[in-house]
């Protein structure tokens, strides 16, 4: 099912903040969110997600990573307040084969602004950039 224009501009925003951190995280994840991998599930808040991107910015930095594209995203209306929104992304690297990077996040929108309350990696990231035990999310 293609994305309504509000899941759009939270995937805009989202997008926007890997790259700038400078943008506020409590803007795209609720006070206190649900992160999922097939290692680990830990209940993370924006503060302790903003201490671990430094470390995360690094991984993909030494795997070689030049730049992440979405490349599909779609969505699934559960309520009035909810959306499951999956999403693909494609890590381009300089001198390995790109890596596809796929997530399911729940989207909770209050007051007219959508966060993310559950975000799910589909894989170990960390493994899949050769980054060992780093941070995940």
């Amino acid at each position: 099912m293609p994305i309504s224009s509000e899941t759009a501009a939270f995937l805009d925003r989202f997008d926007a903040s890997r790259g700038d951190p400078s943008v506020p995280l409590d803007d795209i994840f609720c006070s206190t969110f649900l992160s999922l991998d097939p290692t680990s599930v830990h209940a993370v808040s924006p503060a302790l997600l903003a201490k671990a991107l430094p470390a995360r910015r690094e991984m993909f930095a030494r795997a070689g990573v030049t730049r992440v594209t979405r490349k599909t995203a779609s969505e699934t209306r559960l309520d009035d307040m909810h959306r499951l929104v999956s999403v693909e992304w494609i890590a381009e690297r300089a001198t390995s084969p790109a890596l596809t990077l796929r997530s399911t996040f729940v989207l909770r929108t209050e007051h007219g602004h959508s966060r993310v309350a559950v975000y799910l990696n589909h894989a170990d990231v960390s493994a899949m950039l050769g980054g060992g035990d780093g941070p995940r999310g």
